[in-house]
């Protein structure tokens, strides 16, 4: 794993450290970025994406939502309250990892972001996240990428520097495995049977939070355009058609194309003895820059709006075989080390503990403060969520469809 960190999660640490130089964030630099997002639901925000529904504490290896009003020890596993469908499959992660895989994790309290885009993305940044938050994805800030990409491209081109990556729970699972969802296997499929398209299906969602070089949004020039100018290279659709993950496998070429965020299905794809075809992205997830072109995957939507073709084209010759096989070899070798669930639950540890001493005695704040405000909601018998019935999960087929790719 020390590679993966390396590479991954010292580059998110760099800039806080780099700002601190040697000192610590205080508690109010934490209490200030909880606040923050508290306000941001008065301005326009999503309810959902504040301090009451998103800040979690680990305490003895239990996780709480210490700020939600009325519940003290909520469990969004049961879905018998209402709860991110994002947190949610963070904290069934949690609980898969601390029960089956005995992964201990440090006390801590964190905002848990669950944009599309990755948090901090106020202008004032210096007022923003005066501490850092947790996000699945945020956009690069590398040079080379701005100047292969050209100037204007990215919104939010500096403030995700100060979002930490950890692993997205909610796209790192099988999810054909509902509704008991489970760590992402490998799936296979005999080469000579596969088909020899580039298959997508995914939701009609296009880029908010960059400018694509090429196309407005890819899925809908895989979808509408190029499945139909094309019909032997790529079968395309988008809310329709829905196929599972499993049977993703049947296809020689697997498309990963950003929605409004980045590709939710990147991860899961890499499990699949097929060749990956992704779009080249600004987006960062926590693996992101383990993972490079031509080794991991081919990208696409990197030279004009109809490489993909290009792509399926060239490795569909005979004596491409070979690096086909190379790459896919390399790609799921990768996801069997570093995407298998005990190095999600070891990096999200590793996380959480690298983040917890950039301050001052955060542990000393939850046995203080946070903890005795938990044992004071139990011991005054506030667990509000239990009297709200019935709840409708919102993860019903439908949406499951739409959601997942």
């Amino acid at each position: 794993m020390r590679q993966l960190y390396e590479d991954n999660l010292e580059q998110d640490l760099f800039y806080w450290r780099n700002k601190l130089k040697g000192t610590k964030l205080s508690i109010k630099d934490l209490l200030a970025t909880f606040d923050n997002y508290q306000r941001r639901t008065t301005t326009g925000e999503p309810m959902w994406i504040s301090s009451e529904n998103s800040v979690v504490l680990i305490k003895d290896n239990k996780w709480y939502y210490p700020f939600r009003p009325f519940e003290y020890d909520t469990d969004c596993t049961k879905q018998d309250t209402w709860c991110d469908p994002r947190i949610l499959h963070s904290q069934w992660a949690f609980e898969r990892w601390t029960s089956e895989l005995g992964i201990k994790f440090p006390d801590v309290l964190f905002y848990h972001d669950t944009g599309d885009a990755g948090g901090c993305l106020d202008l004032e940044m210096d007022n923003a996240c005066p501490a850092p938050v947790f996000t699945y994805f945020k956009q690069r800030d590398d040079p080379t990428f701005t100047e292969r990409w050209g100037p204007g491209k990215m919104m939010y081109p500096l403030v995700h520097q100060r979002t930490i990556l950890f692993p997205s729970a909610y796209m790192d699972v099988d999810r054909d495995g509902w509704p008991n969802f489970k760590p992402m296997p490998l799936y296979t499929f005999p080469l000579e049977e596969k088909v020899p398209k580039a298959v997508f299906r995914g939701a009609g969602w296009c880029p908010t939070w960059h400018h694509p070089r090429f196309v407005f949004c890819a899925r809908w020039h895989l979808a509408d355009n190029l499945t139909h100018t094309n019909p032997e290279y790529v079968d395309a659709a988008k809310d329709r058609d829905f196929l599972g993950i499993r049977d993703h496998a049947k296809f020689k070429y697997l498309v990963a194309a950003d929605g409004t965020g980045p590709s939710n299905r990147f991860s899961k794809l890499l499990h699949l003895d097929s060749l990956v075809l992704k779009e080249d992205s600004p987006f960062l997830a926590h693996f992101y820059r383990s993972v490079h072109p031509w080794q991991h995957y081919v990208p696409i939507f990197a030279v004009n709006e109809n490489d993909t073709l290009t792509m399926v084209e060239h490795f569909n010759q005979p004596n491409r075989d070979v690096d086909y096989k190379r790459i896919v070899s390399n790609a799921n070798r990768f996801a069997a080390k570093f995407l298998c669930d005990r190095a999600l639950a070891l990096y999200m540890r590793r996380a959480l503990t690298e983040y917890k001493a950039l301050f001052e005695d955060m542990q000393g704040f939850i046995d203080s403060t946070v903890w005795p405000l938990v044992q004071a909601k139990r011991q005054l018998g506030i667990d509000y969520h239990e009297s709200i019935t019935p709840f409708q999960p919102m993860f019903g087929r439908r949406a499951r469809h739409t959601s997942e790719l």
